[in-house]
C-alpha cells in the first residue's frame, strides 16, 4: 500500500512543464521564448517538448513556429497564486 504522507516527486515531463511555465511568467524575462531557448534552460530536450505539447494542449501556452508564449489565461491564474 502507497504511503499516502510521502510527497510525490515531479516526473522529468512534470518538472519540465512547471519550469517552464516559472520561465514564462518570469518578468525580467523576455517573452516569447524559443523552443531552443527552453531546451537549454530545462536540459532535457525531449521533456521539454512533451511539456511544451501538453502545456500547449491544454490551452497554456500559444506556439507560433518555434516560439511559445503564455496564454491570458495562464497569465490570469498565476496572478491569482493558486
Amino acid at each position: 500500500m502507497p504511503d499516502h504522507d510521502t510527497p510525490n516527486p515531479l516526473s522529468g515531463f512534470e518538472q519540465a512543464e512547471a519550469t517552464i511555465l516559472t520561465l514564462l511568467f518570469d518578468q525580467d524575462h523576455q517573452q516569447p521564448w524559443s523552443i531552443d531557448e527552453l531546451i537549454r534552460e530545462v536540459g532535457r530536450a525531449d521533456d521539454t517538448r512533451d511539456a511544451i505539447a501538453s502545456l500547449h494542449g491544454s490551452g497554456l501556452l500559444h506556439r507560433i513556429d518555434d516560439f511559445v508564449f503564455t496564454t491570458r489565461a495562464a497569465r490570469r491564474l498565476d496572478q491569482i497564486d493558486l
